[in-house]
């Protein structure tokens, strides 16, 4: 194995390691009860409720992802559910005030937490890692594409 080889498959498997880091600390030190897929559920239900569909395809999961991050949300009291007065068929998901809380609490401690992990790190290097990604994301997306 070449040397440019070994380098991808560390970053890759360094990579791996940061995302599973990310969901362990996210559980331990800012919610025992909401996963970080469900904190962004809430984010995005922020902007006013919306379609369980356009849900599923703002935050790019499968509508039966959705509907699983729903219930647990709906049972917390976080979220409520609602059907369409048009279309009864059209699911709508909205936030509460007690979801609201919840995420501005999370929030605050969100940024605790992204403030703690960037430690150290210049505003350049920052800049660095977040064009590495992009260009990874794309690279990814293209591959999704073939």
């Amino acid at each position: 194995m070449n040397e440019e080889h070994q380098l991808k498959t560390e970053m890759a498997r360094t990579f791996r390691k940061i995302v599973k880091e990310m969901s362990y600390l996210w559980s331990r030190h800012i919610d025992k009860s909401l996963s970080m897929a469900q904190f962004m559920v809430l984010r995005q239900l922020r902007g006013g409720p919306q379609k369980v569909s356009d849900l599923a395809e703002a935050l790019e999961l499968t509508s039966g992802a959705i509907t699983a991050k729903a219930d647990k949300l709906v049972e917390k009291g976080y979220a409520k559910r609602y059907r369409g007065e048009d279309d009864r068929r059209v699911v709508y998901l909205e936030i509460t005030e007690r979801g609201l809380s919840e995420l501005k609490a999370l929030g605050e401690q969100q940024t605790k937490m992204v403030e703690l992990l960037f430690a150290g790190l210049s505003e350049e290097e920052i800049r660095q890692h977040l064009h590495f990604f992009n260009r990874m994301l794309n690279n990814m997306e293209q591959l999704g594409e073939e």
